[in-house]
């Protein structure tokens, strides 16, 4: 990860972590494409997250498995840069106050 694609971590893990939620870096050995993060808000809800800095493409592999896990109803997001991670975290506390 690249170290502007890591200030986009790092700026998620801080948003997050103001709204009383949790990241986790996600690794699945064995598997590829599988979203960098898993957030977990204090509703409960459970987000799979990848990140990409500006200009940065989703690999074949990740659209396939960010399509894979909409599929099975999970929430499944691609945030890229500042702008994609604000926006989310924006949306993470319409969820909370919902």
């Amino acid at each position: 990860m690249g170290s502007k694609e890591s200030k986009v971590e790092r700026q998620l893990v801080d948003g997050v972590k103001s709204l009383g939620g949790m990241t986790f870096k996600f690794i699945s050995p064995g598997r590829t494409g599988v979203p960098d993060r898993i957030v977990i808000l204090p509703s409960g809800a459970v987000h799979f997250v990848e990140l990409k800095a500006v200009g940065g493409k989703v690999s074949r592999q990740q659209e396939h498995m960010i399509l894979r896990l909409r599929k099975l109803k999970t929430h499944a997001e691609v945030l890229i840069g500042a702008d994609g991670v604000l926006a989310y975290l924006e949306f993470c506390k319409g969820l909370m106050s919902a």
